[in-house]
């Protein structure tokens, strides 16, 4: 793979152009072409992306492991414990009062079940899925002093993205790449 490089780049691309483009390829949506895209590759978006853009950030982690030694601190509890996050946290003694750890974790969650189940719950996401689905619809997810509107529901075991999770998503993983600013990386090279 290409040297990792413009990662705000990238993650805009796999949360926004990649739907857009797709939109762009349906087009007035007057031919047969555009209906079957609209039933085969629109559903997919959500999830494609999703994975697409945790699985970018899970590389640069990967690669910055490479260069950056542990910092000896041990694990926190407060880290949600999915995608290694807890792991990532404590080896790069990163800020655990950051407050998207919570919901980083959900997309780490919700990729699980678009690439194990294509957009159903799994068995072992669902409690915490359900959780952070409760805790958006109270309104205790916050981004700087907005709440966050919830961006997806559950229809039986089916995950539904809703208006604002590609934003979210981008918002989410571009704040959590920031946290590694202090050993040297740049969002844009």
């Amino acid at each position: 793979m290409a040297a990792l490089v413009h990662h705000g780049t990238a993650i805009r691309f796999l949360c926004d152009q990649l739907w857009t483009s797709v939109y762009d390829e349906i087009g007035d949506g007057q031919h047969e072409r555009a209906d079957r895209l609209k039933a085969a590759v629109v559903p997919v978006i959500p999830g494609a992306s999703i994975i697409l853009a945790c699985a970018y950030a899970e590389r640069v982690v990967f690669d910055l492991k490479k260069t950056i030694p542990h910092c000896g601190n041990s694990v926190s509890s407060v880290i949600p414990k999915v995608a290694h996050l807890q792991e990532t946290q404590c080896h790069f003694d990163l800020d655990i009062s950051w407050k998207g750890w919570i919901e980083l974790g959900n997309f780490y969650r919700l990729r699980h079940c678009f690439a194990h189940e294509f957009g159903r719950l799994t068995d072992k996401q669902r409690t915490e899925v359900q959780t952070f689905l409760g805790m958006l619809q109270s309104g205790a997810i916050m981004d700087g002093t907005t709440v966050v509107s919830p961006y997806f529901r559950i229809d039986g075991d089916e995950l539904v993205m809703l208006d604002g999770w590609n934003n979210r998503l981008r918002e989410t993983l571009v704040s959590f790449l920031r946290l590694f600013e202090k050993h040297g990386l740049k969002l844009v090279k």
